[in-house]
């Protein structure tokens, strides 16, 4: 039994609720045995984009701008850990930021399915674990907007590469025609964990 909180800013004001009732909610949700009992917590991977009702921070606003500490993501994570040791994390993006180059190896025509994204990702993975003690279980793409299958491949030899045992998650879309592919194509099927 999971949760949400992505599309732009929808747990926004929790974090600056009055602490009483700010506990209380965060409570109601992660708490085991208590409430929601929340087991899986999807969050949005903020890009500085609107991505329905607001944006959310980016981690990485250039190559070299980078700071992980950025949004209220991190925290609304940390505080649903604190509360439930067992519940599982999910990262997903809604959009990303307009310095990614496309790769015309994966697809010349949209920078979103590229390797300066996947960067972003693996860094937002390692920065998850190192400066938050985090662990990201699961990792999708874009939110709602289909998928590329080299991407896939290419995430998961760079997840693998990095020691990370993030799953990947695909393709957090409408459909089944994300299994359809997995069973005509191999390395395609070998690159995705769960299908969403």
């Amino acid at each position: 039994f999971g949760a949400i909180s992505g599309g732009g800013g929808t747990s926004r004001l929790l974090f600056d609720y009055p602490a009483k009732q700010q506990g209380e909610i965060l409570d109601y949700l992660f708490k085991p045995n208590y409430g929601a009992s929340l087991q899986i917590f999807k969050v949005e991977i903020g890009g500085d984009t609107n991505s329905t009702n607001g944006a959310e921070a980016s981690h990485m606003r250039s190559r070299t701008d980078q700071d992980y500490t950025r949004g209220y993501e991190w925290w609304l994570m940390e505080q649903a850990k604190a509360r439930n040791p067992n519940i599982k994390l999910y990262g997903l993006e809604w959009g990303a930021p307009g310095w990614f180059q496309a790769s015309p190896d994966i697809d010349a025509k949209h920078a979103f399915w590229s390797h300066d994204n996947i960067t972003y990702i693996i860094n937002w993975i390692q920065h998850a674990q190192a400066d938050h003690g985090l662990h990201i279980d699961y990792i999708g793409g874009w939110n709602e907007s289909g998928y590329n299958k080299i991407w896939y491949e290419d995430l998961k030899k760079a997840l693998v590469s990095n020691g990370l045992s993030t799953k990947i998650v695909a393709s957090d879309d409408a459909g089944w025609a994300v299994a359809t592919d997995m069973k005509n194509d191999a390395a395609f099927n070998n690159a995705i964990d769960i299908v969403g």
